[in-house]
């Protein structure tokens, strides 16, 4: 070597294409320190400003300003747009933030006021007064205000962006008295990029494969060491990559996800799909628990789905509808009574079959 490290040939080189460019030796971003010419990526594009961005920044988190320019709400909006005109989920982080909070509540109000659930073991209709159901919430706030501080960011930013919330629900049949016997664990998790939400204030990226991995395993551990059926729901604001959709789903036969125990599935609030295997039949009445529309949405659904029905035969029974629409029994019932109150309609109550409906007779 016949130079110190300020006087190298890469740092020379880095410093003059940055001087080119009008910026300084570090990323305007994150802080990096650019060490070499290929670490730039480009210049803040904010009028006047010449900082440098970092490659990594600039290539792989869409950034084109310095932490000073910033976009304004405004601008991150037209940003989202420009992402999704190229095809890509784009969400802003207080936006993401409206989604979480929505719809956690949606699932805990669909757990709360479940009027019967099912034993997936035996396939009994446990009433709610035989059952109990302990919840328990944690989420990822604590690191986040560590990648706040980290990133120069005010803490109140939190208050703006999504927390990776986590809920665990055990639910336990009454046996006697004092015993409880455990029959289904439900757990759900959103998965976010907080890197990007911090420093770009939004999110752009599909959630992988092995971003989701390590709860997996954790769940089917708990699973397998219980021996109680459990269901993950898996949330993402962004979709879900390839990768992730076919090792739930089962199109790699080199990785496809098999548990004796644990159903999992993915819930994409971007586009309203759940991804899942065929589940097992003893979960398939919890699966509408997950499902990202709304109660009202889902109604109107299976008001419809009977109209269409009884078009070409005679009657359609509560559980038949439930299950093919995959629904709770209470939604398919609310809307068999608002086709009875039509007056178009009856519901019969038929021995080993429950609730039928028809049309009724003039």
């Amino acid at each position: 070597r016949r130079f110190c490290s300020e006087h190298s040939g890469e740092v020379i080189a880095v410093k003059t294409v940055v001087a080119e460019k009008g910026g300084e030796t570090t990323c305007g971003h994150c802080g990096k320190e650019l060490s070499a010419k290929w670490m730039v990526g480009g210049v803040c594009e904010e009028e006047g400003c010449r900082e440098s961005i970092c490659k990594g920044c600039w290539e792989n988190q869409g950034e084109r300003f310095c932490l000073e320019h910033l976009p304004t709400e405004e601008g991150l909006a037209k940003r989202v747009e420009e992402l999704v005109r190229d095809g890509k989920p784009a969400i802003l982080s207080n936006e993401a933030k409206v989604q979480e909070n929505n719809y956690f509540r949606k699932v805990l109000n669909r757990v709360d006021s479940r009027g019967k659930f099912v034993n997936p073991a035996t396939g009994d209709v446990i009433p709610k007064r035989k059952v109990k159901v302990e919840c328990s919430e944690k989420d990822l706030r604590v690191s986040l205000q560590e990648l706040l501080a980290g990133n120069r960011r005010p803490l109140d930013f939190l208050r703006r962006m999504p927390v990776g919330k986590e809920i665990c629900w055990s639910i336990f049949q009454k046996k006697g008295l004092n015993r409880l016997e455990k029959m289904l664990s439900i757990h759900l998790s959103s998965f976010i990029h907080p890197e990007q939400l911090i420093k770009g204030g939004l999110d752009f990226s599909p959630v992988r494969l092995s971003e989701i991995e390590e709860k997996i395993n954790e769940y089917a551990r708990l699973a397998e060491k219980s021996k109680v059926p459990a269901i993950f729901g898996a949330v993402s604001f962004t979709g879900w990559d390839k990768s992730a959709r076919d090792f739930v789903e089962g199109r790699d036969p080199k990785r496809a996800f098999s548990h004796p125990y644990l159903s999992v599935l993915l819930v994409d609030l971007n586009s309203g799909e759940i991804y899942c295997p065929e589940v097992k039949e003893g979960v398939k009445s919890y699966m509408w628990l997950f499902s990202p529309e709304s109660d009202e949405s889902l109604l109107q659904r299976c008001v419809k789905f009977v109209e269409d029905e009884l078009l070409t035969r005679n009657s359609l029974s509560m559980a038949d509808t439930a299950a093919r629409l995959s629904v709770a029994d209470e939604i398919v019932e609310t809307g068999f009574e608002m086709l009875r109150r039509s007056g178009k309609y009856r519901v019969d109550m038929i021995d080993e079959t429950g609730p039928v409906i028809s049309e009724e007779k003039s």
